[in-house]
């Protein structure tokens, strides 16, 4: 994973990406983002997957992806609607320009994005505090998309 500024604080960021992947490996996994090719992304656990009573619709339109994480340490990221709420109106977050639930029409064509309204681009932390902030939403993000509740904090 390449990180543009490579500061301690980038690197705790990283750190605390991966480690939701291990301390919950039986409902999470990381591997390159399917949205934009390049980026370790979070993925719902296939076994999870398995059993598609237990996830959201926005899990299967995400194929899976909980997020991922950019070179400048920001990331996109799945919420629960209302901690997507939260999250914008804290100014942690703002909404990714592409989600929406509904088609919309651009130059007379019709689009239908697979993104849902709750994809957020997350604010790179830039202190300890908003690194604590971080957390919580990686955790929140993990537990709206698998559906269990008991998700072990980065």
């Amino acid at each position: 994973m390449f990180l543009e500024n490579n500061t301690d604080l980038d690197q705790r960021v990283l750190s605390l990406f991966i480690s939701v992947v291990h301390n919950n490996p039986s409902v999470l996994e990381q591997k390159v983002s399917s949205f934009e090719k390049h980026h370790l992304a979070l993925f719902v656990h296939p076994s999870v997957l398995a059993n598609s009573s237990k996830v959201s619709d926005v899990v299967i339109a995400s194929r899976g992806e909980l997020g991922h994480i950019h070179g400048d340490t920001s990331l996109h990221l799945y919420l629960s609607p209302q901690d997507a709420k939260v999250a914008i109106e804290k100014g942690w977050a703002q909404r990714h320009r592409l989600a929406r639930t509904q088609p919309w029409w651009l130059g007379g064509k019709k689009f239908i994005c697979g993104i849902g309204d709750t994809f957020l681009l997350i604010y790179a932390p830039r202190d300890e505090a908003e690194l604590d902030v971080l957390r919580t939403l990686i955790r929140a993000s993990a537990r709206f998309m698998t559906g269990v509740e008991h998700i072990v904090s980065p």
